[in-house]
């Protein structure tokens, strides 16, 4: 027979590892299990074995391929087809001792399993004159084996096995970006915490992954791999399952896969730069240049750079471009609600932002700078959440959607789902989805039924922030509907506004770390229950009702909501309840203060006051009783505020003097900024403000050589623009707050 094919060898070679794990890895064990059975009912004729071996089966053609995934036949087939495994048992039982590998390799098992039978019988005579040997060196191997470390799962892939070549050699690299990053996370924190998978091997191994979700076959080559999700290229699965395989050869150690998930993202440091460049070179121009002089196609600019952030990894850039052109839109549509003070403070954050991608020598720095599209999940485990309220929420980044608040059971702590939706691009119309949309966690029901009910979440992850995410992994139970208790709400409740000062509204004027781990406080909900209310108000010329709420020492609240389509219910809701308080006849029965509800809401300080903005109300008997007597804020002497009012007054002249240039533009400006620029410089000084007094001296001549130049190298002016805008914002923040802190701190028992 050898006679009778060419490169028979090379084929007996290849046929040979194809048993029947390996065919039902290429298809499945349905086809293999008919191809078994035609061989015995339908005629098939080898018609030449070359470099391609050619296989009547039937009425079909089958050719044979090296490697075999690559056969092809002529039926309408585009997968491995039981003509193609008929063929290949056909070529296996000629080219072999007469019979197919997996039939010949099932009865080398069977005489396996005899011949070791009879080991065992006897090897049973002597076994128990040697058992106390044997414990004693088992005793003595255990011992040795506590002395040592901890070490990964012991190499266990059959030498020299292509298979096993395959998987060590597979980039590590490539699996984890296949996998994406939440599941390499998940596959890390399963690492951690000793959860391995089922893992069979033959000549295929099959691994079926932590969770019983899915199931993977790697084969030789990889690439013909199969997942029960039935993706033909590298998906998440199989890239799991090659890692998996590769942690337990000792291809890496836990610890280097924790290093590898603490990793930041890779940046093209080249393409960084030059995006970097781009931005910096449009927020010059535009700072010189002036808004009043800008042309409206400076929204289409503002969206291009968005883009360009966008592909260049910088998630925070993106937003920043987004919400700039967001307000410069407000601009020129004359809207009331637009400030040049919030236009500038974002210009120059941005600007600054810019600054510091440039200034970065390591793809680690950029990426703590450059901010992330997806937030990073962690294991939170078990959750028993109770929802509290749903706030609906359009940003000036171009997202709209839901974000359901919930109170953690066992530790009090706030969480939030957030369901967003992209709008940047809409144009108007009735929007999909929103509040009537599906829970998550396979939750039966609405989002606006998830803020009212209790849920087990098992398997739960969150972000640093503890934002939810909505994993497949996690698994939600309806525990019934609300019940708020004292329990959990007593340290999220306040009747005494300088105790909710002091607890949660951050120091300001600071640029320190701790200052940012206390704004992340500072967004936190509250519960304020006023003992009065003042006069409500509306400002046409900003679009702001504000409402002022007192407690019991008469130091003031004050609850803001901007107008808008979507806040208009808010607004009329809040009108009609100081229209009950004003109600004289509540006033005499003195039902009035019971009927004053309870607000929820985040809160924050600006010119001197706390403000809220509301999430939610609840009347008296939807709350326990609740009270934070014995708990007010301490009092005592407040700063000296004799110098307060002047160097106030010097730091929001100088904030102004910054608007105008934002307006003009620094290449044309106006004679009397110039003259009020060098008042303030001398003003500084005098009153110890050297920093302030040294910027605007050094602002005041640049740009004043400027007017006398037809073209001008770069002369560093945006950067000092930008720095005494920073110095002015802290400046005026710090001044603020302690304002604020001295108002608080006083009151009379009202």
């Amino acid at each position: 027979m050898d006679g009778e094919y060419n490169g028979m060898r090379d084929w007996k070679q290849i046929l040979a590892a194809a048993d029947e794990e390996y065919l039902i890895g290429l298809s499945n064990k349905g086809t293999v299990k008919r191809a078994h059975k035609d061989m015995e009912t339908v005629k098939a004729q080898v018609l030449c074995v070359e470099d391609e071996a050619q296989v009547a089966v039937g009425e079909m053609t089958v050719t044979i391929r090296s490697p075999l995934p690559e056969s092809g036949c002529s039926c309408p087939s585009v997968s491995i087809c039981r003509h193609v495994v008929q063929a290949i048992f056909l070529l296996q039982k000629e080219l072999t001792d007469g019979e197919p590998a997996a039939e010949k390799r099932a009865d080398d098992t069977q005489k396996q399993t005899a011949a070791a039978g009879q080991a065992d019988d006897t090897q049973e005579q002597t076994a128990a004159a040697g058992q106390t040997d044997d414990t004693q060196k088992q005793t003595a191997a255990a011992g040795q084996a506590d002395d040592k470390p901890e070490r990964a799962p012991q190499k266990v892939e059959p030498a020299g096995t292509p298979l096993w070549q395959e998987i060590r050699d597979f980039p590590v690299q490539k699996a984890r970006r296949a996998m994406g990053a939440r599941a390499f996370e998940q596959f890390v924190s399963q690492i951690r915490k000793g959860i391995m998978p089922d893992i069979r091997e033959s000549s295929v191994i099959t691994l079926t992954l932590p969770g019983g979700a899915h199931t993977v076959k790697l084969l030789s080559p990889l690439a013909y791999s199969s997942c029960t999700c039935h993706k033909k290229e590298l998906c998440s699965h199989k890239a799991a399952a090659i890692l998996w395989c590769q942690y337990r050869a000792g291809a890496f150690t836990r610890e280097e896969m924790e290093r590898e998930a603490a990793g930041q993202p890779e940046f093209d440091m080249a393409g960084v730069r030059e995006a970097a460049e781009g931005m910096k070179y449009f927020l010059e121009g535009l700072m010189d240049t002036g808004l009043a002089r800008a042309a409206q196609d400076i929204l289409q600019d503002m969206e291009r750079m968005a883009i360009i952030s966008h592909n260049a990894g910088l998630a925070r850039l993106e937003g920043s471009f987004r919400a700039l052109a967001s307000l410069c839109d407000r601009y020129f549509k004359r809207a009331a609600s637009f400030r040049i003070g919030e236009f500038l403070q974002r210009m120059m954050a941005l600007y600054e932002d810019v600054c510091r991608i440039l200034a970065a020598d390591d793809p680690q720095e950029i990426a703590s700078l450059a901010g992330s599209f997806r937030a990073a999940y962690g294991e939170m485990g078990e959750l028993h959440l109770t929802g509290i309220t749903m706030e609906q929420f359009e940003s000036e980044s171009g997202y709209a959607g839901e974000t359901i608040y919930f109170l953690e059971e066992t530790k009090g702590e706030w969480y939030t789902y957030t369901n967003a939706r992209p709008i940047f691009y809409e144009d108007g119309g009735k929007r999909r989805g929103g509040a009537h949309s599906r829970m998550p966690w396979e939750l039966n029901g609405t989002l606006s039924d998830l803020a009212s009910c209790r849920i087990c979440l098992k398997g739960a992850r969150a972000d640093e922030r503890r934002r939810l995410s909505s994993s497949k992994e996690a698994k939600g139970e309806r525990m019934g509907m609300r019940v708020l208790t004292e329990e959990l709400l007593k340290d999220w409740y306040y009747e005494d506004f300088f105790r909710l000062f002091r607890e949660r509204i951050p120091v300001q004027g600071r640029c320190d770390e701790e200052a940012g781990e206390e704004e992340t406080q500072a967004r936190e909900p509250v519960f304020i229950r006023p003992s009065a209310m003042g006069e409500a108000g509306f400002s046409d010329a900003g679009q702001l009702f504000s409402l002022p709420l007192l407690d019991r020492r008469g130091r003031e609240l004050i609850v803001e909501v901007a107008y808008s389509r979507r806040e208009a219910e808010t607004i009329r809701y809040l009108e009609r309840l100081v229209a009950r308080w004003k109600d004289t006849a509540a006033r005499e029965t003195g039902e009035a203060e019971e009927k004053l509800p309870c607000f929820l809401g985040r809160v924050f300080l600006q010119n001197g006051r706390i403000r809220m903005y509301p999430l939610a109300l609840f009347q008296e008997k939807e709350l326990p009783a609740l009270t934070d007597e014995g708990r007010e804020g301490e009092s005592g002497r407040g700063p000296d505020t004799g110098s307060i009012a002047a160097v106030k007054a010097v730091l929001e002249e100088a904030a102004a003097r910054m608007e105008d240039l934002c307006q003009s533009g620094l290449d044309t400006v106006h004679d009397s900024t110039l003259e009020a620029m060098e008042r303030l410089r001398e003003s500084s000084g005098k009153l110890g403000l050297a920093g302030l007094s040294r910027r605007l001296a050094t602002l005041g001549e640049g740009i004043g050589r400027r007017r006398h130049q037809v073209s001008r190298a770069a002369d560093g002016m945006s950067q000092v623009y930008a720095d005494s805008n920073r110095y002015l914002m802290l400046g005026r923040e710090r001044i603020l707050w302690d304002e604020a802190n001295e108002y608080y701190r006083g009151g009379k028992e009202l």
